[in-house]
């Protein structure tokens, strides 16, 4: 079960505010309290909703390019950079999407 800030101020004797305002680094606050707090809300395991929100929305963004299939050595390069792009990406969390589109009878279509 995650740690609140209610426990997090019990074992540090201090008032659900103080550990607020410690933890977001708001307000007036001794910085030696501060420092407390923050070192028990660590060794408790505390994770703050700003820092679950983000790594819930991890991979949550993606990102598509359709792109011609590489018949040139210009496209080759093309694709190339993006192959690399998507692995940039997904280090940060986002997912590119890539297909390859080719001219048939209909119009255009893509490739999966």
């Amino acid at each position: 079960m995650a740690v609140t800030i209610q426990q997090i101020a019990e074992a540090a004797g201090v008032s659900r505010g103080t550990v607020d305002r410690a933890l977001n680094n708001r307000g007036r606050i001794n910085p030696e309290v501060a420092d407390r707090i923050k070192q028990i809300a660590e060794e408790m395991g505390y994770v703050s909703k700003n820092r679950k929100r983000s790594a819930a929305q991890k991979g949550q963004i993606r990102i598509g390019v359709v792109t011609q299939l590489a018949r040139s050595s210009f496209m080759l390069e093309v694709n190339r950079g993006i192959r690399q792009a998507a692995k940039e990406l997904e280090e940060k969390g986002i997912e590119l999407l890539v297909r390859g589109a080719f001219r048939g009878r209909g119009g255009t279509a893509c490739r999966h």
